[in-house]
C-alpha cells in the first residue's frame, strides 16, 4: 500500500475510531438528558388526570345504570333472531337468518356477539352486550387520541378536548341500548379501523376491514367509495384493482334479495324536497346541540370549517377522511331519511356522527395551526374549555344520576307495558324463555313487600291524586303537607284484605303542583309513575292506594281502584 503500513494495523485502527466515535455519542446523549424537573412531572400528570376523567365517568355511568332489559328493536333483533336461530336445524337457514335484513341493515357482526355470548354464558344479558357495545365507542376514542398523538407528534394536552367532546352524554340512547350500541358503536371502529389502512397503504387489512363494517351496519357502504376514491388519488393502481374488484363483489352480496322497508321514505321523495334533505344534512352534522336552529348553525359551521381547513392539505390524510366518512354518512341519511323530518337528525342516537365532526375538525385546526405556538394554544383552550362545559352540561342540565336512573325504571317498566300491549313481543319473551335464551322473570321489576293489612288506614296528612289509571299503569302526585317532598318516598299499596303489597314507583316531576302549593317544600317533586305489575304477587283482586313516607311520617289514601292479578 501507499501508507506502507500494515493493513492489520490500518484495520485495527479504523476500529479504534469507530470505538471512540460510538463513546462520543454515547456521552453527548447522556450530556443532552433533561435534569429532573417537577413541574414538567406535575404538568404530565395534571394531563393524564385530565384525559382519564371522561373515560371513567363515562364507564361508571354503563356499569351503573345499564339493565338486563331488551328495549325497542332488541325484542326483534336480538331475541326474535335467537329463536327463530336456536329453533332452526337447516344449516342453510340458519345461514340466512344470520345474513337477513334487520330494517335497511344486515347486521351480521351484532348476531355473532349474541350468538357467542349466549353459547359462553348459556342465555343473553342485555347489561353484558350494552358493555361490549359500548367498548367499541371507548376503543374508538382510544385509538383517535393515542393515533393522532403518534402521527401528528403533538403533546397529549393538545388531544384533551376528544375525548370530551366524544364521551359526552348526549348520544345516550345508543349508550343503554345494546343492539343498537353494538351496531353503531363497532361500526365506526371498524370504520376508523379501515381508514388507518387505506392511509398507511395496508391492502390486507383494508379488504378484511370492509366486510366486517359493512356487516355490521348499512352505512359501510360509505367506505366503498371513500376506498376507491382514496388510493385512485394516490396512484395505488394494484391496490385499488384489488380492493375495487373485492368490494364490489361485496356490495353486490350487500345488495342481494335488499328490499327498502316499507315505512321508508324514499329517496325520490328526498330530491324532490331538496330543503328539506339540505336542512337535514346540516341538522345531523350540529345534532349534538339538542335545538333546531342552533344545530343547524352548529353544522353548517363545523361544515364550512373543515371544508375550509381541508382545502390546505393538512399533513394528515387519515382527520380528511374522518371528515370524508361523517359527509358521506349525512348525505346517504339524509338521502334515505329527511322524509321522516328534520327532528330526527337531532335525536340522541344520530349525535355520535355531529361529536366525530367536531373532534376531527378541532384535530384538522390544531394540525394547521400547530407550528404557531400562541395561536395553538389559544384554540386548545378555546376548544378544551368548550368541550367541557359542554360534556359537564348534560351532567348538570339533567343531573345525569336522576336521568339516568329514570331512564333504567322506565325501560324496565317497558318489559311489563310490552308484556300486556304487544301481543307479538309478549309471545317473543315467552318463546325466549321456554328455549333458556333469555328468562324475563328474572329482571327486577319492583319486587314487592308483604306488610300486614292493619298498619295502612286513611290519614288525613294526604294530599295527592290519581290522575292516569288503565288496570297497569298508574300516574299521578302524592306528599305530606307542610313538608319537604324531596325527601319523600312514594309507594303503591294492593290489599285484598288479608294481605298487603308495597312496591316502589318513579319520581316524576310535578310543577303544576309546586304552583298549586305556592311554590313551597320542593312539591314539584311529589309526583309518581309506575307498572304495578309483579309476578310474586299472588293471583287475586287487590284493592290501589297510595303511601307516602317522609321521615317518621307515613300518610296513605284507598282508592275505589281494583287491579286484578290473573
Amino acid at each position: 500500500m501507499a501508507s506502507g503500513y500494515p493493513t492489520s494495523i490500518l484495520g485495527e485502527s479504523e476500529k479504534m475510531q469507530k470505538l471512540i466515535n460510538l463513546m462520543m455519542c454515547r456521552v453527548q446523549k447522556q450530556n443532552s438528558y433533561k435534569p429532573f424537573n417537577l413541574h414538567d412531572i406535575f404538568f404530565s400528570v395534571i394531563s393524564w388526570l385530565l384525559l382519564s376523567l371522561p373515560f371513567a365517568l363515562y364507564l361508571f355511568y354503563i356499569f351503573q345504570y345499564s339493565v338486563d332489559v331488551p328495549l325497542s328493536d332488541d325484542y326483534d333483533a336480538v331475541l326474535g333472531f335467537m329463536n327463530s336461530f336456536l329453533q332452526t336445524e337447516n344449516f342453510g337457514k340458519k345461514l340466512g337468518l344470520l345474513f337477513a335484513q334487520h330494517n335497511e341493515h344486515r347486521i351480521v357482526f351484532d348476531r355473532i356477539v349474541f350468538l357467542v355470548q349466549y353459547f359462553i354464558f348459556g342465555k343473553t344479558n342485555f347489561k353484558h352486550l350494552i358493555l361490549f357495545g359500548n367498548a367499541g365507542w371507548i376503543l374508538t376514542v382510544l385509538i383517535l387520541v393515542f393515533q393522532q398523538k403518534k402521527e401528528l407528534n403533538l403533546p397529549l394536552i393538545y388531544l384533551l378536548p376528544v375525548p370530551y367532546i366524544l364521551l359526552a352524554f348526549v348520544h345516550w340512547t345508543n349508550m343503554f341500548f345494546a343492539m343498537a350500541s353494538i351496531q353503531n358503536y363497532w361500526f365506526i371502529l371498524f370504520s376508523v379501523l379501515f381508514l388507518l389502512c387505506l392511509t398507511k397503504n395496508r391492502l390486507v387489512g383494508a379488504c378484511l376491514l370492509f366486510p366486517v363494517a359493512l356487516f355490521t351496519s348499512g352505512g359501510g357502504v360509505v367506505l366503498y367509495p371513500l376506498g376507491n376514491i382514496y388510493w385512485l388519488l394516490q396512484k395505488r393502481w394494484r391496490h385499488l384493482i384489488i380492493f375495487f374488484i373485492s368490494s364490489t363483489t361485496l356490495m353486490l352480496t350487500y345488495f342481494y334479495g335488499y328490499h327498502t322497508p316499507s315505512q321508508h321514505p324514499s329517496i325520490i321523495g328526498s330530491f324532490n324536497n331538496l330543503e328539506q334533505t339540505i336542512i337535514y344534512f346540516f341538522a345531523l352534522w350540529g345534532g349534538m346541540i339538542p335545538s333546531r336552529e342552533l344545530a343547524l348553525l352548529t353544522g353548517f359551521t363545523s361544515f364550512a370549517l373543515s371544508i375550509a381547513f381541508a382545502i390546505k392539505r393538512t399533513e394528515s390524510d387519515f382527520i380528511c377522511l374522518m371528515l370524508g366518512l361523517v359527509s358521506l354518512i349525512a348525505v346517504t341519511a339524509s338521502l334515505a331519511r329527511s322524509g321522516f323530518g328534520v327532528e330526527q337528525a337531532i335525536e340522541s342516537k344520530y349525535t355520535m356522527y355531529s361529536l366525530l365532526a367536531w373532534a376531527c375538525t378541532y384535530l384538522l385546526i390544531i394540525v394547521s395551526v400547530k407550528n404557531s405556538n400562541i395561536l395553538a394554544k389559544r384554540v386548545l383552550l378555546v376548544t378544551l374549555t368548550l368541550s367541557v362545559l359542554f360534556s359537564s352540561g348534560f351532567l348538570l342540565k339533567y343531573e345525569a344520576s336522576s336521568f339516568f336512573v329514570q331512564l333504567q325504571i322506565e325501560r324496565t317498566n317497558s318489559l311489563v307495558a310490552f308484556i300486556k300491549h304487544k301481543d307479538r313481543v309478549a309471545q317473543i319473551l315467552l318463546t325466549s324463555e321456554e328455549l333458556g335464551i333469555y328468562e324475563y322473570k328474572d329482571v327486577p321489576l319492583y319486587s314487592p313487600d308483604e306488610l300486614y293489612s292493619d298498619e295502612f288506614h286513611p290519614n288525613s296528612d294526604f294530599s295527592g291524586s290519581i290522575d292516569v289509571y288503565n288496570g297497569s299503569y298508574i300516574a299521578g302526585w302524592a306528599l305530606i303537607p307542610a313538608m319537604n317532598a324531596a325527601n319523600s318516598n312514594i309507594f303503591i299499596l294492593l290489599t285484598d284484605g288479608a294481605r298487603t303489597f308495597k312496591l316502589k314507583t318513579l319520581r316524576v316531576f310535578r310543577p303544576d303542583v309546586s304552583r298549586a302549593h305556592n311554590n313551597m317544600f320542593q312539591h314539584e317533586v311529589s309526583g309518581y309513575q309506575s307498572f304495578i305489575d309483579s309476578y310474586e304477587i299472588p293471583p287475586g283482586s287487590y284493592r290501589l292506594g297510595i303511601l307516602v313516607e317522609n321521615g317518621d311520617k307515613r300518610a296513605v289514601t284507598w282508592s275505589d281502584k281494583v287491579f286484578v292479578v290473573p
